[in-house]
């Protein structure tokens, strides 16, 4: 069956800054996006930047997007090196706008792709792929799965993609999801991880309201397009071969790519996939405790889950290590 295609008209530039954040808002309260990420304080932020900028439209806000950047970041230049905490700023800002943009064009069913074209090229983090994600970032993503799963078709895999990592599937464990795995393929709450077989076991982890809006539609869409077989795959296309070392690859590729096509880093330190999941388990362990944290994690132990936040074994505490220093050195 072929997917559905519907042209939306082209945001209007003519737009209030005002409007814009109503139609944001009523957005994200009508799928419930803006859990966790803190988006408030940054939208408020940019509001003062274009109230000071004189700017009152959208199509203004795109027009002096690199100035309001620039006065945001306190910086002259988008794309100099600069040094981390600069970077964050003119990052942050970069993608407050882009959220705003693409938030009142899926509210009013219409297509900011021009505006967003036309933002500028910003220097990127100065960090590395170890890091988790924050809360622009992940909203910037849990958009985008919900732009791709509200167009259907074969996005709609790559919506479901993203919806599972942020949930805490591994890479992969994503190739073998199905119908079958979710309590109700109609208004899914929770579903079961297989586990990978190796440092992650099995588990059953509830959705978020935001990531029940998202899965109804994209479940929706592959029983459309595949039928209801409690067994077929839902974010990896296959022919019903399992273990497949591609999937996970795909996976990955799929989650990279969207990530720099949304400005979400660039260059060899730009974030890897698993730094959704870490944003995801470090909210968990902050909110409900580091108990909360490895469960929903998988791993067997706190140790291990420190190891997969931080891609690296935990140090052993200064007084072991004078401890042990002390026992070779024959005191």
């Amino acid at each position: 069956m072929k997917p559905r295609t519907t042209r939306r008209p082209t945001l209007d530039l003519s737009l209030s800054v005002d409007e814009a954040i109503e139609a944001a808002e009523a957005l994200w309260d009508t799928y419930d996006l803006a859990e966790d990420t803190g988006i408030e304080r940054y939208i408020a932020e940019l509001a003062d930047q274009c109230d000071a900028a004189d700017v009152g439209t959208i199509g203004e806000l795109g027009e002096k997007a690199s100035e309001i950047i620039k006065e945001w970041a306190h910086v002259t230049s988008l794309t100099a090196y600069t040094d981390r905490e600069s970077a964050v700023h003119i990052n942050t800002a970069r993608h407050t706008i882009h959220v705003l943009l693409l938030s009142a064009a899926l509210h009013r069913r219409e297509d900011a792709a021009v505006l967003l074209a036309g933002l500028p090229s910003v220097v990127g983090r100065s960090t590395n792929k170890r890091r988790h994600l924050d809360g622009v970032e992940v909203l910037l993503l849990r958009l985008e799965a919900l732009r791709r799963a509200l167009k259907g078709g074969a996005g709609a895999r790559n919506a479901s993609q993203y919806v599972l990592v942020e949930v805490g599937a591994t890479t992969s464990e994503i190739e073998h999801v199905a119908l079958a795995d979710f309590d109700n393929h109609e208004r899914p709450h929770t579903i079961a991880f297989c586990g990978n077989g190796n440092d992650v076991g099995p588990r059953t982890r509830p959705l978020a309201p935001w990531a029940t809006h998202v899965m109804s539609l994209t479940l929706s869409e592959h029983v459309r397009m595949h039928g209801d077989a409690s067994d077929r795959p839902i974010a990896y296309y296959t022919d019903g071969a399992s273990n497949n070392p591609q999937a996970a690859a795909a996976v990955c590729t799929n989650l990279a790519r969207a990530m720099i096509d949304l400005g979400i880093g660039k260059g060899p330190h730009r974030p890897e996939p698993h730094s959704i999941l870490r944003w995801r388990l470090k909210a968990i362990r902050e909110s409900q405790g580091i108990d909360a944290a490895v469960e929903a994690s998988g791993r067997p132990s706190a140790t291990a889950l420190y190891t997969f936040l931080t891609m690296q074994e935990p140090r052993k505490s200064v007084a072991k290590r004078k401890k042990r220093l002390g026992s070779m050195l024959g005191q």
